[in-house]
């Protein structure tokens, strides 16, 4: 009797054990949680992680030169929304070679870089917020077609085929934006060709 009462306490004991490794795991998904509220703070309600549907609509390379500077500066979205930038290190403004680098501080689009884009299903937009701290939505309507029909930045700057935009500021607060977005995509170069030309 007395062995099965040992049995007993010694089998309680594991699963108490157990059950503290569970707890653990689910403080982790509680983090992740606050990360993903800081990013959609100042996004419409109801913005949420887009399916890799949602983000294969406008999934692409786009071209970010203005124009004005002849600097060769491409940004990708990736198959679940997330933006990379790259700035082509051959192109009369950057000469460091035949290659494309991660677009540099101060750069076109530099603040996008590695940024989540979320779907926003009411209003039928993608929504990221540029700088952590300060409201800098930047949305991009799509057309019944799912293409990019509408580019807004702050509620207030907007285009229908492109946004190029550098502010210093926005209600008071610096924010040094350099915004150079298009509503369509690229054919060349691919991101294929950019990644297979990454500078060391």
């Amino acid at each position: 009797m007395l062995r099965f009462f040992g049995a007993l306490l010694f089998s309680l004991v594991l699963a108490a054990c157990g059950g503290g490794g569970g707890g653990s795991s689910s403080n982790n998904d509680s983090g992740n949680d606050g990360a993903k509220k800081s990013a959609t703070k100042y996004l419409p309600e109801g913005a949420s992680k887009p399916t890799s549907e949602q983000a294969g609509w406008i999934s692409g390379v786009y071209d970010a030169e203005t124009g004005s500077d002849n600097d060769e500066i491409y940004y990708y979205i990736d198959e679940e929304g997330v933006v990379h930038t790259y700035d082509y290190m051959n192109d009369g403004v950057d000469s460091s070679g035949n290659c494309y680098a991660v677009a540099a501080n101060g750069k076109a689009n530099y603040q996008l870089e590695g940024k989540q884009l979320y779907w926003v299903e009411s209003k039928q937009e993608f929504a990221v917020n540029l700088v952590d701290d300060v409201k800098t939505v930047v949305t991009l309507g799509v057309d019944g077609n799912h293409d990019i029909d509408k580019l807004v930045l702050a509620g207030s700057f907007s285009g229908s085929t492109g946004l190029f935009m550098k502010l210093s500021s926005i209600n008071g607060k610096e924010v040094n934006i350099n915004l150079a977005l298009r509503a369509a995509p690229v054919s060349s170069p691919t991101i294929t060709d950019i990644k297979s030309a990454l500078c060391e």
